[in-house]
């Protein structure tokens, strides 16, 4: 569902029973009595496809169908930088996630080609858009997501149809700056290969950290303070179904530590590997599709495709939205369900949009 118009007011969606308990009737009183007001309003001259909030809440990313992308900047919320990427082929930019403040990872459909593509672009401290230091291709509706949380590094998917009914999608870890260090900095590497049960494609990810011990309740998962992390798992949306990965390797191997000798020793190797032509091999079989990928540690299911997905501050859980308009607070350990919400009055299968969840404290809101 394109968003017409981006309005920057905060709005209360919910607040659950569970953690209005933990919240001091001072702060109660504050929200009771402050009230809300519309800080800006942006009228963009063509549809507004996502639109994504810096930490910090200081810096607005606003995507748009014609290929651009704008940052506002706060508090007095105006313009502060804008860029067009119809001259690099694209023709819309669909998605936009938020390392820190100084970068931002675009994902958007490129003019007259079916593939998408991802780009890290630079960010100013005053909000003006700097210059484009990665840019990866990606399967259509992929979007990708940030490995870590300072930015080095990225994640990109890549559909492959293996036989009929039969699709894997592997992951590629990228270097977040693709700036040359020298010959031998690491740009992308493979990362592991899924699985597409039932052929449902990858649309969102996102990477958290999981926690030594994993919370058995919502209060638990929001509200205890941050214990040691006990590793890094990939979160991915496909279809349905909510699954987790292990994930390692915050930056791409250096080059030279995959392949040795120099750039023009390695360009000679790809040129007679591609020359001499591959026998034809028969169509694999599921099992051995299955086989060749790596099965995820925990798998959730839902009663709709999900089409956001938003981790909570605190890295203890996420918010996953489903296209009826419900919401489920998911545990990042175990992918176990806390709590779900039913918007009151909300027509079931408004349609699939883009719009991201946001989860902050005790509140969370889409």
């Amino acid at each position: 569902m394109p968003i017409s118009n981006w309005y920057v007011e905060k709005k209360l969606v919910l607040e659950s029973g569970y953690v209005g308990a933990r919240v001091s009737w001072r702060q109660e009183y504050v929200r009771s009595r402050a009230g809300w007001r519309l800080a800006a309003r942006h009228r963009a001259p063509d549809t507004l496809l996502h639109a994504a909030l810096a930490p910090g809440e200081l810096l607005l990313a606003l995507a748009g169908a014609d290929a651009s992308v704008a940052v506002w900047r706060g508090a007095d919320w105006r313009e502060a930088g804008r860029l067009s990427l119809r001259a690099r082929g694209w023709s819309a930019v669909a998605r936009a996630h938020w390392a820190g403040r100084e970068r931002l990872l675009l994902a958007g459909p490129r003019a007259l080609v079916a593939d998408w593509e991802l780009i890290v672009l630079r960010v100013e401290e005053d909000g003006r858009c700097g210059s484009v230091v990665s840019r990866v291709r990606c399967s259509a509706g992929a979007a990708g997501c940030w490995a870590d949380a300072a930015g080095d590094a990225f994640f990109s998917f890549e559909l492959h149809r293996l036989g009929a009914g039969l699709y894997c999608t592997t992951v590629w870890l990228n270097a977040a700056t693709q700036e040359t260090e020298s010959e031998y900095a690491g740009v992308t590497s493979q990362l592991l290969r899924i699985y597409n049960e039932d052929g449902a494609h990858l649309t969102h990810a996102l990477v958290a950290e999981v926690p030594r011990e994993p919370p058995n309740d919502y209060l638990s998962a929001i509200g205890r303070a941050s214990s040691p992390a006990g590793g890094r798992v990939l979160v991915a949306a496909a279809g349905s179904a909510l699954s987790s990965w292990r994930v390692w390797a915050p930056r791409p191997p250096a080059l030279h530590a995959r392949a040795g000798g120099g750039l023009a020793e390695r360009v000679r190797r790809q040129r007679e590997r591609r020359a001499v032509p591959e026998p034809d091999a028969p169509e694999p079989d599921e099992a051995a599709v299955r086989a060749a990928c790596t099965a995820p540690d925990h798998n959730a299911r839902f009663t709709a495709p999900l089409v956001g997905l938003a981790l909570h501050e605190r890295g203890r859980c996420m918010w996953a939205l489903c296209s009826d308009g419900t919401a489920a607070c998911v545990s990042v350990s175990a992918l176990q369900v806390l709590a779900r919400v039913w918007v009151p009055g909300g027509a079931p299968g408004a349609g699939v949009h883009y719009v991201q969840p946001a989860a902050a404290g005790a509140l969370v809101a889409w």
